[in-house]
């Protein structure tokens, strides 16, 4: 089967997502096949998102750094949107309380 349009020069997010998504889908096809071969069940890939690797640094910048780094980093104007990407540090509510009490 040929391709009915030609290659871009650049993934867009649109086709950055479904070259994620396909990718999932011929792992996870391969990893039924294999598993089925060998008599098990197989291990498959959960679907994500790229976002996901943008809301995960973002949380690991805020954790070390704190929000304002967190901010900076993703290049938002104002903190709450920050906070919607990144997390909050549970470990720190954990490590209050073992203080405190």
């Amino acid at each position: 089967m040929r391709p009915t349009r030609k290659p871009m020069t650049c993934y867009t997010k649109d086709s950055y997502q479904r070259a994620i998504a396909r990718a999932v889908v011929k792992a996870n096809k391969r990893r039924t096949e294999a598993a089925a071969d060998m008599g098990v069940a197989p291990i498959l890939l959960p679907h994500w998102h790229a976002n996901q690797l943008r809301h995960s640094k973002a949380t690991e910048v805020r954790r070390q750094f704190g929000l304002e780094a967190g901010q900076l980093s993703l290049g938002h104007a104002k903190a709450d949107v920050t906070q919607v990407y990144a997390e909050r540090d549970t470990r720190l509510a954990v490590e209050v309380a073992r203080q405190i009490g």
